[in-house]
């Protein structure tokens, strides 16, 4: 994809593979990782072990210093001092402004209890609530701008309010399919539709400053004709799903019967015979 940087939350920032992953497409992802991550904030030394002679000879690096451990990032939050976060507005919500406070250090991650890459953490405290904390990481360049690292943190929150709302109001997540092709043509046409509550909405930006993707759904609604379905429609309707239920049952069992590992007695209940005890 044509994009630089990946946002992710904290189910897919919490799995070092993922991250790799995304840092091997030369991609920069920025992802929220649990309050109990470590991290050090000077990388450790390590050393192999010599071997004695006897057994197998070392192969895993261990710390020089083992008393230099590692840290929790919640707990480095409560230590940085007062001149370490710098303040910002992320986002316009519908309540006012979020502002929020921000720290952006270099740390080095904790891989299997050694020191990994080095990374940016970027912690946010909210102004209105300071226990309302979030942690990232990033693996963007060490000369990045730290408030460019902040302008980042609020990019997925327009993503997740696009997808909100296209489960509300276009049945973006209401489907019940049984093939990837059909999963793709209910994507398109909720896209589609969304898109078009979206376009409306600009459209009527300058008389209604204020105007929703709601609010355009009820007005549509409110002059489009809805259609109304009599007995005999109905009846109509549920005869074509009974034969497409019916085809895809058959469809099912028979491609289940053709396994090898189908290869069963099947035993039919004899009407004429009768068990007792």
């Amino acid at each position: 994809m044509p994009s630089q940087r990946v946002a992710a939350d904290e189910l897919y920032g919490d799995s070092p593979a993922f991250r790799d992953g995304v840092a091997k497409l030369g991609k920069w992802y920025f992802v929220e990782v649990s309050c109990s991550s470590h991290i050090w904030l000077g990388k450790p030394e390590v050393y192999l072990p010599a071997w004695k002679g006897r057994g197998r000879k070392p192969t895993r690096l261990r710390l020089r210093n083992p008393e230099q451990k590692s840290q929790r990032v919640d707990a480095l939050a409560q230590q940085l001092p007062d001149k370490a976060w710098v303040r910002a507005k992320i986002k316009e919500g519908t309540k006012g402004p979020l502002v929020c406070d921000f720290a952006c250090l270099r740390v080095v991650e904790v891989r299997d209890g050694l020191p990994g890459p080095e990374r940016w953490l970027i912690i946010r405290r909210n102004v209105d609530d300071p226990t309302d904390i979030k942690y990232y990481l990033s693996n963007a360049p060490a000369a990045i701008e730290p408030l460019e690292l902040v302008r980042i943190s609020s990019m997925r929150w327009r993503i997740e309010i696009i997808f909100r709302a296209a489960k509300v109001e276009v049945g973006f997540d209401h489907y019940e399919l049984r093939s990837w092709l059909g999963w793709h043509h209910l994507m398109f046409f909720t896209f589609l539709a969304h898109l078009f509550l979206i376009r409306m909405r600009t459209f009527f930006k300058k008389r209604a400053p204020s105007l929703t993707v709601p609010q355009v759904r009820l007005l549509l609604l409110s002059v489009l004709s809805i259609p109304k379905f009599d007995t005999a429609a109905a009846i109509r309707i549920f005869r074509y799903y009974q034969r497409r239920n019916y085809v895809a049952y058959l469809s099912l069992r028979n491609g289940w019967l053709e396994r090898p590992s189908a290869n069963l007695a099947l035993v039919c209940p004899d009407k004429s015979s009768s068990t007792h005890r």
